[in-house]
């Protein structure tokens, strides 16, 4: 496991804390309790937040609230397919306001999270994070993914004051949740070394400190493939806890960049696309998954050969890159040659590795690789690409494979 200093202390001693960083910089965990726990869901009510919660839920994930929950303020949601849209949002303002309160309860991972988070931020209001399935590693996180005519992209919001995984509950999620949420953490293979690269390229901060965090998430993560796909206590708990650091990670940055890099991109610019043209929706976490694939090969064709400039150019240091040509090239193929084993344990887990397995059509697949990059500034190894206008000699012959996957 990773020697972070962030990993002095058991996670639930992590809350509320603020580190002096070797980096230069201050991070601070701004939730104040975080519980990973068997029966983690009667807990909930010991956050030592006062007053009267209001509670959001959908179909899914209100059958499982106590029998207590019951008589307090709520509000299930019942549209289909639910998403974090200006449908969800206008709905939760509407009922919000017709009752008072004084902090949100989100019951539910992904789409409910995101939406309570970003109404408690409009509201200032406090809330609580109930994770339902281990399927995504953002219930830390202090921005939420919204849907915008049509198009998804990340605003600020409130970062939870609690937040609380019953790994009960979270075993007996649906099992593609489950490998769902595996495969978004082996994304961070991608994720650290795009924001290390990132950094090299444009001096933007960077913390070693936060990148062992998220490879210390990955480490657990990997260690629970086996026993993923039967629903082994120890192996859910790994998950989780994995999940856990690694929302924590992007709260300490006060970003997504520790856990989102090119794997993201592709995986939101694929999304976007199925918005547009109104094709069926997919797990966040497979196509992150699949993503990371991808990005394992595109990473090993760019560090073939030197092929950059010698000087600054378009903000790009490249000077800096060459610098430290021999290293990057030591981390691309070091990042290609776990992309078989990447796949075999997203298997194992039970998630998919191939397009045609989400039925991610070929259009879908060239649009992610032409989008990737519209609206996201931060550098990635997509982006250098890009600048340096080697897609018809990198993207594009990756892409085709993929079409036929």
């Amino acid at each position: 496991m990773s020697d972070s200093i962030f990993l002095s202390e058991s996670i639930p001693a992590l809350a509320g804390r603020t580190f002096t960083c070797s980096c230069g910089r201050q991070h601070t965990i701004h939730t104040q309790k975080l519980v990973i726990a068997h029966g983690a869901l009667q807990e909930v009510f010991n956050s030592d937040l006062a007053g009267t919660p209001f509670i959001v839920a959908d179909t899914n994930t209100w059958p499982l609230a106590p029998q207590s929950w019951q008589t307090l303020p709520h509000y299930v949601l019942t549209h289909e397919p639910l998403e974090a849209d200006e449908y969800t949002l206008g709905d939760l303002l509407i009922e919000t306001a017709s009752q008072p309160f004084d902090y949100l309860i989100a019951l539910g991972s992904g789409t409910i999270g995101d939406s309570t988070r970003y109404i408690a931020h409009i509201l200032h209001k406090p809330f609580i994070n109930v994770c339902t399935a281990p399927s995504m590693d953002g219930a830390a996180s202090c921005h939420s993914p919204l849907i915008h005519h049509s198009f998804k992209t990340t605003y600020p919001a409130t970062a939870p004051y609690a937040i609380y995984f019953d790994l009960d509950i979270m075993a007996a999620a649906p099992q593609a949740m489950i490998a769902a949420g595996f495969a978004d953490i082996e994304g961070k293979h991608v994720a650290t070394l795009d924001w290390y690269l990132g950094h090299l390229a444009t001096g933007e901060a960077y913390c070693p400190e936060i990148c062992r965090l998220t490879m210390d998430a990955v480490e657990r993560c990997e260690a629970a493939c086996l026993g993923l796909a039967d629903r082994d206590p120890n192996a859910i708990q790994n998950l989780a806890e994995a999940l856990m650091l690694s929302s924590l990670a992007m709260q300490l940055n006060i970003t997504s960049r520790p856990a989102s890099g090119m794997e993201h991109l592709i995986s939101h610019a694929w999304e976007n696309y199925g918005i547009q043209h109104q094709e069926p929706s997919h797990l966040h976490g497979d196509k992150v998954g699949i993503g990371t694939l991808i990005a394992c090969e595109v990473y090993h064709e760019f560090f073939k050969e030197k092929r950059i400039p010698e000087t600054a150019l378009n903000g790009i240091r490249y000077d800096i890159i060459l610098a430290h040509w021999d290293e990057l090239k030591e981390k691309a193929d070091a990042l290609y040659a776990k992309q078989d084993a990447i796949a075999r344990r997203i298997l194992k887990a039970g998630g998919p590795i191939y397009p045609s397995e989400l039925h991610i059509t070929p259009e879908t697949i060239r649009y992610g690789f032409a989008h990737m990059t519209d609206g996201r500034p931060r550098v990635t190894i997509v982006h250098l690409i890009e600048k340096m206008g080697l897609q018809d000699e990198i993207l594009r012959p990756i892409c085709e494979r993929w079409c036929l996957l």
